[in-house]
């Protein structure tokens, strides 16, 4: 069962803005939803903080790994906290807020892959919204980003090495995966 979006039931979906990736100079990366994945916290903390001010996140959702998360974030000038959100009718305000969409799939029993098949909420939205995506390499999402271009695949298992990708994104390579996802087939995120 996919979780695709319904164009008939997303509010403002005809007044998203087509603006450019980094107001200020700075990359914004969302990661929203259930949060539950101390790798993608680690590895988004990490980036915040070696930046330099060059990229913040914005974290949206219901937080249960770690189980202080937004304490945690009080602690990290890059990294704000937007408390939890109503889904369908936040989305608009939330993904025009972004540059790029972390997506990956959350590291958790190594022995348990649905990963490799299911999708992420994340993916369907961002897709629909016109947001590249940092997805899980090998993962369902993965492989469609890749197939079309609207993201990079990192191993969230290897918290440095995709700290150090996420560092070296740039505004070009935002640019490039947002003009190609849309050209995405609508058939891959919404219902048709």
């Amino acid at each position: 069962i996919e979780n695709k979006l319904s164009r008939e039931n997303m509010p403002g979906f005809s007044e998203i803005s087509e603006s450019s990736v980094a107001r200020e100079g700075v990359i914004t990366i969302g990661y929203f939803g259930v949060l539950r994945c101390g790798n993608s916290w680690e590895i988004l903390r990490r980036v915040a903080e070696r930046s330099n001010g060059r990229v913040r996140v914005l974290v949206r959702g219901y937080p249960l790994v770690p189980k202080d998360l937004v304490q945690l974030i009080d602690d990290c000038p890059d990294i704000t906290y937007g408390g939890t959100y109503r889904s369908p009718e936040e989305l608009p305000d939330l993904y025009q807020s972004v540059d790029v969409v972390w997506a990956c799939y959350p590291v958790v029993d190594q022995q348990v892959e649905h990963w490799r098949w299911a999708r992420t909420n994340r993916f369907y939205e961002a897709l629909f919204f016109n947001k590249p995506l940092i997805s899980r390499v090998e993962s369902a999402d993965g492989i469609a980003v890749d197939k079309f271009g609207v993201g990079i695949c990192v191993d969230p298992i290897d918290i440095e090495s995709t700290v150090q990708q996420l560092l070296n994104i740039t505004e070009a390579q935002i640019n490039s995966w947002r003009e190609r996802a849309s050209l995405v087939p609508d058939g891959v995120y919404v219902y048709t």
